[in-house]
């Protein structure tokens, strides 16, 4: 792989976009696209499906699952350095994970409530942060209004069954 090309991998993987060549990185800021190198709550969520869907294949206890399922989150946060959005799904996901071993019910918006506090009380200064705040939004507002959307589009006649709920 070319050196240009995979310090935009890198970036996309990471989020940290310092290796870029600065020309393409302020014509990606010009054209309003630079966010796509910074790392989300997908991303965690990505790791979290993958490792959590390799483990279960091996057929680990939840006991066993849930320290290694963390630990890689907790790496791949770290490489991505602790962003707002990764720390917060990270604590999302971990909520997840000990709520299904313990066979609770999981409240979405408790979660990232708990997320959001939970982030803020490691580091404070996060509430002044504004990719934390549409980070805890973003998720807010899918858990709100995302069952709420997707009746509104599965009742629009011939709209694809599967885009509607998604």
């Amino acid at each position: 792989m070319e050196q240009d090309a995979a310090d935009v991998a890198y970036a996309l993987l990471t989020g940290n976009a310092r290796g870029m060549d600065a020309g393409f990185l302020e014509e990606t800021r010009t054209g309003g696209i630079a966010h796509v190198f910074a790392v989300s709550g997908l991303h965690i969520g990505i790791v979290y499906a993958l490792f959590s869907a390799v483990l279960k294949k091996f057929r680990l206890s939840p006991y066993l699952r849930i320290p290694i399922v963390c630990a890689a989150l907790i790496f791949f946060s770290g490489v991505c350095g602790f962003s707002p959005s990764s720390v917060r799904a990270l604590v999302m996901c971990v909520v997840l994970m000990v709520t299904s071993a313990a066979g609770t019910g999981l409240d979405r918006l408790n979660s990232v409530s708990f997320a959001a506090l939970a982030v803020l009380v490691v580091d404070p200064v996060y509430l002044f942060s504004v990719g934390f705040q549409l980070s805890v939004a973003a998720a807010a507002g899918i858990i709100v209004l995302g069952g709420h959307l997707s009746r509104i589009l599965y009742r629009i006649p011939h709209f694809p069954r599967k885009a509607a709920f998604a």
